[in-house]
């Protein structure tokens, strides 16, 4: 690999450290990126580097580089089938927006939003992005880009399941015709179906049982793509299912 053109130290814990020492034990991210945008990525522990930087947050550089984000913060609030990601910022020099990245196994991450920055700020910032389609299990990062083009990821925080134990599962049986099932940590919920077309008209409205095989078809409806959610009592959506109408 080239001679890097930076170098940063990247907490992979979900801590908020605003400074360590090379003696603390917690594992770190060493990432180098050189001319060639080039990335490497490897662990290790403080220990293992000859320098103290301090303060640190998200992303600190041994070099005199100035970051073009410093960040305070970053969280994901999960409740009701929904997760709010908060994010505070300290600094901005040359931001131009923030991508939300959502994975459902913590390794491949998929863009589902964008937020845009203040640019070039010295006062504190304050963001958030709502996750209404949440997975049983999300794991979050920020994708920071400035105005250049350039980037850098944020630490990953994960929720835990943000629907309280419901779990749906939609099987096709044949062309037009559906099971779901669902399990609940609490019997006798009721839930309520929907299928919206898209132009978001309800096309199809049923109730389910919790720990119960709910059956539906779909015949009589235009060819189209549909969208099947299922809410909760108190109106919280659950679950979104896309389904082919042939």
């Amino acid at each position: 690999m080239n001679r890097p053109s930076s170098f940063a130290i990247q907490d992979s814990l979900n801590r908020y450290p605003y400074g360590f020492k090379k003696e603390d034990p917690y594992p770190v991210l060493r990432r180098y990126t050189d001319a060639r945008e080039a990335v490497e990525m490897s662990e290790f522990t403080v220990q293992e580097i000859a320098v103290t930087i301090a303060p640190f947050a998200f992303f600190s550089t041994a070099t005199n580089d100035v970051l073009p984000v410093r960040f305070e913060s970053f969280e994901a609030r999960a409740e009701q089938c929904q997760v709010d990601l908060l994010w505070t910022t300290s600094e901005e020099t040359n931001a131009a927006y923030f991508t939300v990245q959502r994975s459902l196994d913590g390794e491949t991450f998929e863009d589902i939003g964008r937020v845009t920055a203040s640019g070039s700020s010295r006062i504190r910032q304050q963001y958030a992005f709502s996750d209404s389609l949440p997975g049983p299990h999300n794991y979050y990062r920020l994708k920071q880009v400035d105005l250049d083009g350039k980037y850098e990821l944020t630490r990953t925080v994960h929720t835990a399941d943000p629907c309280n134990g419901v779990k749906i599962k939609v099987l096709r049986k044949q062309q037009n015709f559906y099971e779901i099932h669902t399990k609940s940590l609490e019997k006798g919920n009721t839930l309520t179906g929907e299928l919206i077309d898209k132009r978001g008209m309800r096309r199809r409205q049923f109730d389910l049982k919790s720990n119960e095989i709910t059956r539906f078809d779909t015949s009589g409806l235009p060819e189209d793509l549909y969208i099947l959610q299922i809410s909760n009592q108190s109106g919280y959506r659950l679950y979104t299912h896309k389904l082919l109408v042939q």
